[in-house]
């Protein structure tokens, strides 16, 4: 067995292009800043499983002693769009590694693009290179109103795919318990790793499809991730007593003239950020939705306010591309597979 090589590289080793398409928001748990490199890497494990598959690969540090590593992938999803497979990899397989470190575990790295033993080079992280791993059922509409799209001045219905945006603002404004939430969180208990979905604000900031519904009392929203489901009541009525908090909360939609405005409340406690930035949920937290459409682009202002944890509003915004080739796909989600989680207490 070759000695495995080991190295930090510049970013530009593996170039990442952010296309306008689907990309996850913000720093991430994964440093771009920086690159690894895992030469010789053999193939223990290849998990083809949601929320991210993964691969568990062996390297030789010195003669004689093995270390382990674990390299997470994309989603399932999202590889199949890319034709990577089930079958991609097999256990015993030589593989060269390039991809990023994990910002707070050791040996875990992000899957940028790999080789096999025969040179064949195959990259698996979207948005890298000359984009050519786009999938192509993801290709932007351009500004044409497409036909039959209900509400010519800004109808939302469709099958998007997420695109870009900046990262949350006023992360800075934490008030004292939200600061002392961040120094005790630890991210092995986001409730993502078990495979519980994000709940919202959290899910529009997910790598996968999106189908909006139009009826006649209600907007649906259907996210490919974690099959999560939203309704947006359109009518007169209101919560009562018996509407107890979910973790996609209650939410009423009104028109001014081209814009959807939502105000969601009746929320689950929950995290914005794999990191652990909180939201009380209940009557402390209110959120506030923006969409309007821009030809083949529907833009999403958010605002978040919460007392408990944020002496500011929390404000981002987040630009879909409609996708109307897009198939929303199966989302099957094993925690057992997962080791990197801790049961609540």
């Amino acid at each position: 067995m070759m000695r495995a090589f080991l190295s930090l590289l510049f970013l530009n080793l593996i170039i990442t292009v952010q296309t306008p398409l689907m990309a996850h928001h913000g720093p991430g748990p994964f440093d771009r800043s920086s690159g690894i490199v895992l030469e010789a890497a053999i193939v223990t494990a290849w998990r083809y499983v949601h929320p991210h598959a993964s691969v568990l690969v062996e390297i030789e540090t010195e003669p004689g002693v093995l270390e382990s590593w674990n390299i997470e992938s994309e989603s399932p999803n999202l590889l199949r769009r890319m034709g990577v497979l089930p079958d991609f990899l097999s256990e015993g397989d030589v593989i060269t590694i390039h991809g990023y470190s994990h910002r707070t575990e050791s040996q875990t790295i992000k899957l940028g693009s790999l080789v096999f033993d025969d040179g064949r080079e195959v990259i698996v992280r979207r948005g890298i290179g000359d984009n050519s791993n786009t999938p192509q059922d993801l290709v932007v509409i351009g500004s044409s109103q497409p036909e039959g799209e209900s509400r010519g001045t800004g109808g939302i219905a469709g099958i998007w795919a997420e695109g870009d945006g900046p990262e949350w603002e006023n992360f800075d404004q934490a008030t004292a318990a939200g600061v002392q939430w961040l120094q005790d969180f630890d991210v092995r208990d986001d409730p993502v790793r078990r495979c519980i979905t994000p709940g919202f604000p959290r899910i529009v900031d997910q790598p996968l499809g999106l189908e909006i519904i139009e009826q006649e009392h209600q907007y649906v929203f259907l996210y490919e991730t974690f099959h999560a489901v939203r309704r947006i009541y359109m009518d007169d009525r209101e919560p009562t007593e018996r509407t107890i908090p979910t973790r996609m909360g209650y939410s009423k939609g009104r028109w001014e003239d081209n814009t959807l405005i939502v105000e969601t409340n009746r929320l689950n406690p929950l995290l914005l950020t794999w990191d652990g930035h909180p939201l009380a949920g209940g009557e402390k937290t209110h959120v506030t939705e923006r969409y309007r459409r821009v030809g083949g682009q529907l833009q999403l202002e958010l605002t978040v306010e919460d007392e408990v944890f944020w002496s500011e509003p929390l404000t981002r915004t987040v630009r879909y591309n409609l996708a109307p080739n897009l198939e929303i796909l199966d989302y099957g989600c094993d925690p057992t597979v997962s080791t990197n989680w801790r049961a609540p207490e």
